[in-house]
């Protein structure tokens, strides 16, 4: 078996215990890889107390962490978001984390041909420079890599191919030189079959009952990160407008991938404009994500009200799996996984009077609602662990793409 090494960030560790979706997506491939046997893998990641608390055994899979790493300090992360307001350059700062994972390698004689760096783009020159002769593949899940990247073409350069999670994100990389021989987009996937079933549905009177909602409330439910890049703000304006007596709108997410320890400024500004309409929001904070298909069980219509780029969200995908009518902003790579399924609306100065316009439109009608989800249920299926696996295995064993 081909020995592949996974490289995680320094911000999440894998297995997903604080959430995140490349630690998510991670995780299933590994899972899959534990069917289908086709690689001997060894992942690298930071650390959490609470690692300690998972019994993970794999067969083909070994996990090392990383504890003894000085974050970068705030003066470094601050001149990064300067050079990138002043210039519109991406500052990649040198880490201790990618110093540290390369004596870990070398300290525990981690074997292996490839290395699969997961969006850490800081570990790409060092592992090149430590390891000249092995194949470095980038997966790249946002937008980090492009013509304003500094040292970009070194980045291009250093790596044998680099996996995007959309054609927005391809097409970013490919603004540096020759990096477009190099690009292939291998769109997102889930665990369709834990979304969406008779189960799940059966029991969704226990999340509502949880949360005070009425068996015959109409439910609108947002999932992910509440910041400002998520258009949390943008949608409960719009719902302001449309919000009546059995109108239940369900805010699921916290400020990070897991609960924040103080209160966020983003999220006190959403919950003070929506004051005068309390009754009929419920903020849930951070859920776990095997959580997740339970939450969605209670909605009727999902809403991801992006405002920015949208690299390629897991929650469109989760949101069609779970049989909902999907109402999303056409931004990045949305556009991309939803096509003509869900119902795309522009960001623009108009953005909360297009929400309320299309959010009437669905609250009002349950045909079309069910219509829109059943076509967006039948088309997710496709996105599941198995393609994903599978087109990710084609670029490590170096199977080109006709």
């Amino acid at each position: 078996m081909k020995k592949i090494l996974i490289v995680g960030g320094d911000s999440q560790p894998i297995p997903p215990i604080n959430g995140g979706a490349v630690e998510n997506l991670v995780q299933m491939f590994i899972e899959t890889n534990e069917i289908k046997e086709k690689f001997e893998i060894n992942v690298i990641s930071c650390y959490d107390d609470k690692l300690e608390q998972e019994k993970n055994i794999y067969r083909h899979c070994n996990y090392e962490y990383i504890n003894n790493y000085k974050k970068n300090s705030l003066f470094k992360r601050y001149y990064a978001i300067i050079v990138k307001k002043i210039f519109g350059r991406e500052h990649v700062i040198k880490s201790d984390y990618a110093k540290q994972l390369v004596k870990k390698i070398k300290a525990n004689y981690i074997d292996f041909d490839t290395i699969l760096v997961e969006n850490y783009i800081q570990a790409i020159l060092p592992l090149k420079k430590k390891f000249p002769d092995k194949k470095i593949i980038y997966h790249l899940h946002n937008d980090k890599l492009n013509y304003g990247t500094i040292k970009g073409k070194e980045i291009v350069d250093a790596c044998d191919s680099i996996i995007t999670v959309s054609d927005y994100i391809k097409s970013r990389v490919d603004t540096i030189a020759e990096a477009s021989n190099k690009t292939i987009t291998i769109l997102n996937s889930i665990y369709v079959d834990n979304f969406g079933t008779k189960d799940l549905h059966d029991n969704s009177h226990n999340i509502r009952k949880k949360l005070n909602i009425d068996k015959n409330d109409t439910v609108i439910l947002f999932a992910g990160r509440v910041t400002k890049t998520k258009g949390v703000y943008e949608l409960v304006s719009a719902f302001k407008d449309v919000v009546k007596d059995n109108l239940k709108l369900v805010i699921v997410g916290d400020s990070w991938y897991k609960k924040s320890p103080k209160k966020d400024k983003y999220i006190e500004l959403v919950k003070n404009i929506s004051e005068n309409i309390k009754q009929n929001i419920v903020f849930t904070g951070y859920i776990d994500y095997s959580d997740m298909p339970n939450y969605y069980a209670i909605a009727d219509i999902v809403v991801i009200p992006s405002i920015w780029q949208e690299p390629c969200s897991l929650t469109l995908f989760e949101a069609m799996a779970s049989n909902k009518a999907l109402l999303t902003t056409r931004t990045g790579g949305t556009p991309e996984v939803v096509k003509d399924y869900g119902i795309l609306i522009e960001v623009n100065n108009d953005i909360i009077k297009s929400l309320s316009k299309k959010l009437e439109e669905l609250v009002n009608n349950k045909e079309v609602r069910n219509e829109l989800a059943k076509r967006g249920y039948d088309y997710v299926q496709k996105y599941n662990p198995d393609r994903y696996y599978n087109e990710i295995a084609k670029i490590i064993n170096g199977v080109k793409e006709e």
